[in-house]
């Protein structure tokens, strides 16, 4: 599979965007064929939206003040709530003291976010910036993706079952399949999984995906009991309501005015 991430569709959620300059990198964002834009206005919205169920978001780009909320708050309600994808801090407030810019990428970077860009934003760079963490991300030790019952953990090749504590272990290939169907909103065609598993010089066939696929089902249905969480649909296949790349631990202190009582 290609190791180029801009090669690849990402789900990308910007919240806020309130001032001009925000807004003019959101846009520029947007008309990006590589990503796939989502754009909340409240901290509320983002909160709710990562902490339910639906398709899997990829990268958070969240303005600093949101409606006059806090965002270094809102990332630390996030991380407290196991969510680790990557999330970029932007301040689109040009004209700011070096101290008080410094300060605001200080208490981001604390606060778990992982990069801070303060406007006069460069679109490029922005763009180099986001696939670099997504690189980093995807190539990391911790990520868990939530999938159904099970954790889904990549580096170490492992389906586990929280409830049971039953373990599966995974090939490269398997990985790479439940990988590209975690991250879809739908169903994933037969030809899509060959090109983004196998490539598109493979020579590779449907029997070597189906016979793959075939492998993973039984694995999945030892974990958890049930094969239903990999649907075969008319044409591909899908999970069943991935949710969140999340850790099982919070590491981060919760904002009191963010709270859940």
């Amino acid at each position: 599979m290609s190791s180029d991430i801009s090669a690849r569709q990402r789900r990308l959620l910007i919240v806020g965007a309130v001032n001009h300059a925000e807004r003019a990198l959101a846009d520029c964002i947007e008309g990006q064929k590589r990503f796939k834009v989502e754009r909340l206005v409240t901290i509320a919205s983002c909160i709710a939206r990562l902490d339910t169920a639906g398709p899997a978001v990829d990268v958070v780009l969240m303005s600093h003040v949101v409606c006059g909320e806090s965002g270094v708050d809102a990332c630390l309600h996030l991380r407290n709530l196991g969510i680790i994808l990557p999330i970029m801090m932007m301040t689109g407030q040009e004209g700011l003291e070096s101290a008080e810019s410094e300060a605001i990428t200080i208490r981001a970077l604390d606060a778990g976010a992982n990069d801070v860009i303060h406007a006069p934003f460069r679109p490029a760079e922005v763009l180099a910036r986001i696939r670099a963490h997504l690189r980093a991300f995807e190539t990391g030790d911790d990520a868990v993706l939530m999938v159904g019952p099970l954790h889904f953990r990549p580096a170490r090749r492992q389906l586990e079952n929280m409830q049971t504590g039953a373990q599966i272990h995974l090939t490269e290939k398997e990985v790479a399949l439940l990988k590209v169907l975690h991250r879809a909103d739908g169903t994933v065609s037969r030809a899509e999984l060959l090109a983004e598993v196998w490539g598109h010089s493979s020579a590779s066939t449907t029997h070597t995906l189906e016979t793959h696929i075939y492998r993973v089902r039984r694995k999945i249905e030892r974990a958890m009991g049930s094969s239903k969480l990999l649907i075969r649909e008319t044409g591909g296949y899908r999970l069943n309501r991935p949710t969140q790349i999340r850790r099982e631990t919070a590491l981060y202190e919760v904002p009191p005015a963010l709270a859940v009582a």
